[in-house]
């Protein structure tokens, strides 16, 4: 999940617009998708991780793990939710065939977080280090298969990022039902 920092956005090219919406649609379409709840999405503010590129998203699924006894099942589900929504991004921008030397970058940066994720949040047990890219290549090779068969939810949301730069929870729910 990514949190916003206070400052705008000054001056994206129309490219880095394009990307950073495709982006956090692939997030929040694949969030919703996996039961998770959107707060917004935005293509007006910088992720405080990367302030030097538009986008952000706001999204959890706390929602879809109420009231679940916590267990090693719901903890592995739990992780590849998470892993999902995160690599629904980049994974998005680059199905979109947007233009942009750094969306492998994006792609692998997302990957490495997830990894750091996975280790310091969900702490699988028994998940030797070894098999951890090949549980990333798995969970890329699945969220590539939702964000295509839901491409029209993906570009309906990217449209309206483009469109509004802002788009609220239900907006964006909105949105796909008027789709």
């Amino acid at each position: 999940m990514k949190l916003p920092n206070d400052r705008e956005f000054t001056s994206p090219t129309a490219k880095a617009l394009r990307v950073a919406a495709y982006h956090e649609a692939g997030h929040v379409v694949m969030a919703l998708l996996l039961g998770g709840t959107v707060e917004f999405a935005s293509i007006a503010e910088a992720d405080a991780k990367v302030p030097e590129r538009p986008g952000v998203s706001r999204y959890d699924f706390d929602r879809r793990f109420a009231g679940r006894e916590e267990t090693l099942a719901l903890r592995e589900e739990r992780m590849e939710v998470e892993t999902l929504a995160y690599l629904a991004g980049p994974r998005a921008a680059i199905l979109a065939k947007c233009e942009g030397n750094y969306l492998d970058k994006t792609l692998q940066e997302h990957r490495l977080s997830a990894i750091m994720d996975i280790l310091e949040f969900w702490r699988p047990d028994d998940f030797p280090w070894d098999e951890m890219h090949a549980y990333l290549d798995e969970m890329d090779l699945k969220v590539t298969e939702l964000l295509q068969a839901n491409w029209p939810k993906v570009k309906a949301v990217a449209q309206g990022l483009l469109e509004q730069s802002k788009l609220d929870g239900i907006g964006i729910e909105k949105l796909l039902a008027a789709g």
